[in-house]
């Protein structure tokens, strides 16, 4: 079996993107329910000079990396985000904006052993 030309060291990169005032302890709330949900580690970025007046975070990505083999299970993966963070704006009073993304992205480079 050939592999599919540009495919070959892909993975798909889901990120969840939350814009507005988000207490520390919320976006930790999120994280957690992504994880349980998902089965998958995902990482936290708090970008750099974005905090909303009230001391809290302004911008938070939530990011998941699905290897070239875990692919054919995105669509589902991306259906429970969705339903988690639905789930999670609809306990806040005020939600702030929250952007589900998808994009395929090279592979990082596999570490070899150097010889000496």
């Amino acid at each position: 079996m050939v592999p599919l030309r540009g495919y070959e060291g892909m993975a798909t990169q889901v990120t969840v993107r939350i814009t507005g005032d988000l207490g520390l302890d919320e976006a930790e709330g999120l994280l957690k329910d992504l994880e349980r949900q998902t089965g998958l580690e995902w990482s936290e970025e708090r970008r750099d000079g974005a905090e909303h007046l009230s001391g809290g975070i302004a911008e938070l990505l939530l990011t998941v990396l699905l290897e070239k083999g875990v692919s054919l299970a995105m669509d589902p993966v991306v259906d429970r985000v969705r339903e988690s963070v639905t789930r999670w704006r609809e306990t806040r009073l005020s939600p702030p904006e929250a952007q589900i993304e998808t994009a395929e992205v090279a592979d990082p480079p596999e570490q070899t052993e150097t010889e000496n």
